[in-house]
């Protein structure tokens, strides 16, 4: 592969055909996984890089439906389903034959349409769509780029023997080199395929999704995301909100996004009624991702309590980048590579992670001084510009490729 760089007016190019993002997240509406890959692409585009977004799987649940166009431009990125519709089948065995033929029109699709010489980033779990991307390189000669947030050890959870065994021994194997998120992941993939071309490539955040939103304050704690415990310790930020409202009973615990089940949704909802607090809990559910920014500028305190797991030490949560980009004060656990990027009360307010009482105490201390908390809410943003922004990672990412490939 040829790759010719070009310095002009400060960007870097790449003659190459196009970067596709091929993944089988909800777009171009979806939470944290849309955001990054929507980050990505403007990014490579700032850098006059086409580059477009494929779905290869049907995203939508028939009682949910956010995405209903197959193709389009958003927010000047092109994308497009392989599907005639982004719905979900009814019934559980059509849903499997879906499954299938999505990556049997992924292979097409690469085989037939990806001109040589291209880039594909893959953003997704599922290893068999890889296959087909492999089985495709034999026609188009791309180089098959991983993009991993997590730790391969979270990706084997809920999977039997055999699918854990196929992530261990043959899926990272059938890609050319990988995006990784934190210097922990470099570590492990160093030592698990040391043959591989590897990158550090931060969270990325799109920060002009932020700027000139005409918001008014209102007294919003919120938390972004699914609401779970494992992953993002939900339960302790609601036992903490109950402490919390005691002494400021006129503020309100946002929680935007979905429970990843019914009965931890019911849970959550027990808790609050037996904490008493249901009249400043407001569960939100999810919400349209071009609402995000404003719903987040509109908070007093942004709280991300995430507790210490492998998940935690070897991830960075999309989500924080976001938090702070808006500028707003920040309480969030440190754990994992948090702390190597933020102070605590110089530009976030750093908990202990798994602690009720901490937690709490961190949001008091915004409470009782807001104006000193905006000065930190305004250094975090600045963290981010400098440390998270899309055109530098994704400038990064073009320079990898040209020297290893």
């Amino acid at each position: 592969m040829i790759l010719i760089y070009k310095a002009i007016n400060g960007l870097v190019l790449m003659n190459t055909k196009i970067i596709y993002i091929i993944t089988d997240s909800p777009i171009p509406m979806g939470m944290a996984e849309a955001s990054r890959i929507f980050s990505y692409a403007k990014g490579f585009l700032y850098h006059k890089l086409p580059c477009e977004i494929v779905v290869f799987r049907k995203t939508e649940s028939r009682q949910n439906i956010i995405n209903f166009n197959v193709e389009g431009e958003s927010e000047g990125v092109k994308f497009r389903y392989l599907f005639k519709s982004t719905i979900k089948a009814k019934y559980f065995f059509k849903r499997r034959l879906d499954a299938f033929i999505g990556i049997v029109k992924l292979f097409l699709f690469s085989a037939l349409y990806v001109k040589p010489e291209s880039v594909i980033i893959y953003y997704s779990s599922y290893t068999m769509p890889v296959v087909a991307l492999r089985l495709a390189k034999v026609f188009n000669k791309v180089i098959l780029l991983k993009e991993e947030g997590e730790h391969p050890s979270v990706r084997k959870r809920n999977h039997n023997l055999f699918s854990r065994l196929i992530i261990d021994h043959i899926h990272y194997r059938l890609f050319n080199g990988f995006l990784l998120i934190t210097q922990n992941l470099m570590q492990y993939f160093d030592k698990k395929y040391p043959g591989k071309a590897k990158i550090h490539v931060t969270l990325t955040v799109d920060q002009e999704r932020f700027l000139n939103l005409n918001t008014e304050k209102k007294n919003f704690i919120t938390y972004l995301g699914q609401l779970n415990d494992k992953k993002d310790g939900v339960g302790i930020l609601i036992k903490a909100f109950a402490k919390v409202v005691q002494k400021f009973p006129g503020y309100y615990l946002n929680l935007i996004g979905e429970a990843e089940s019914k009965e931890l949704r019911d849970k959550y909802e027990k808790d609050v009624l037996n904490y008493g607090i249901e009249e400043n809990v407001v569960f939100r559910g999810s919400i349209d991702r071009n609402t995000v920014p404003n719903v987040l500028m509109e908070s007093t305190v942004l709280v991300l309590p995430r507790p210490d797991s492998i998940q935690a030490r070897n991830g960075f949560p999309t989500k924080l980048g976001e938090y702070l980009a808006t500028g707003n004060p920040v309480v969030v656990t440190s754990v994992g590579e948090i702390p190597n990027y933020l102070i605590d009360k110089k530009s976030a307010f750093l908990a202990i992670p798994g602690s009720v009482e901490n937690l709490a105490e961190k949001i008091c201390e915004v409470l009782n001084n807001l104006e000193f908390a905006k000065k930190v809410g305004l250094n975090g943003q600045k963290v981010a510009a400098k440390h998270f922004n899309k055109n530098d990672e994704t400038k990064k990412i073009i320079e990898f490729i040209r020297e290893n490939f």
